[in-house]
């Protein structure tokens, strides 16, 4: 059974090895030092200013990952989003999507933006189906393809001083 728990310094060590083995797998090298450095500082990147960095478990063993990063103006921004091949099409990816959503209306997010590659098929679609939409370029990440967008209705979230 597949459990979703918010990050905690006492899972860093099997994340390091998780985000290595889906990265991975995804063609990309786990560099915690440069391209990564945010996972390094998850709780000052993630967690702070009511973001969230979620971790799916089976057993014992992390085999998914979901973050949001404050980026101001009440927006939300989903990042690392992994899911081990081992576990894809099995709703864990679907599970932290949810998630991510459900705590960025209850911290009162006007909306959540994304930026991914053209070749994430599979998470664009679970994107699309959660509502996200296509946006022009939002930031200036050099890898990223797609940019994307989930508003959320006014009446849904609640008004915390962010």
């Amino acid at each position: 059974m597949i459990q979703i728990k918010t990050y905690s310094s006492e899972y860093k060590d099997d994340l390091y090895g998780f985000l290595a083995v889906a990265l991975e797998e995804s063609g990309y090298s786990f560099l915690i030092k440069t391209k990564d450095r945010d996972l390094a500082h998850i709780e000052s990147e993630y967690l702070r200013h009511n973001g969230s960095f979620f971790l799916a478990f089976d057993d014992t063993t992390i085999v998914g990952s979901i973050g949001i990063r404050n980026i101001g103006a009440n927006i939300g921004e989903l990042k690392r989003f992994y899911v081990l091949k081992s576990h894809q099409g099995r709703g864990v990816g679907l599970n932290l999507i949810e998630q991510t959503i459900k705590h960025a209306q209850e911290k009162g997010f006007e909306c959540l933006r994304l930026d991914t590659m053209k070749r994430s098929n599979r998470a664009i679609k679970i994107f699309r189906r959660q509502g996200f939409q296509e946006i022009p370029r939002y930031n200036d990440d050099p890898y990223a393809e797609v940019f994307m967008e989930l508003r959320f209705p006014r009446s849904v979230h609640h008004t915390n001083g962010l």
